[in-house]
């Protein structure tokens, strides 16, 4: 079987590091480098991958075309 990072196109690729690195354009990484004043969401949480692809409510749409897509191993 094929590597995932084989599959995707090199800009997919640099934003897959980015999120498993945690240095992306999200709340907690921002209030990190004091480029937002804040690392928490509208809804009070922060802003982390975590948060964005296993709890919020807001991406909820999103993360169910995820699962159908990539399955339940992303």
């Amino acid at each position: 079987s094929r590597r995932l990072d084989d599959k995707i196109s090199p800009k997919e690729a640099v934003i897959l590091a980015q999120l498993r690195s945690g240095k992306c354009y999200l709340n907690i990484y921002l209030a990190k480098i004091n480029a937002v004043a804040s690392e928490l969401r509208t809804c009070g949480q922060p802003e982390m991958v975590e948060h964005i692809f296993t709890e919020c409510l807001r991406w909820t749409t999103e993360r169910a075309r995820l699962i159908t897509v990539a399955g339940t191993q992303w």
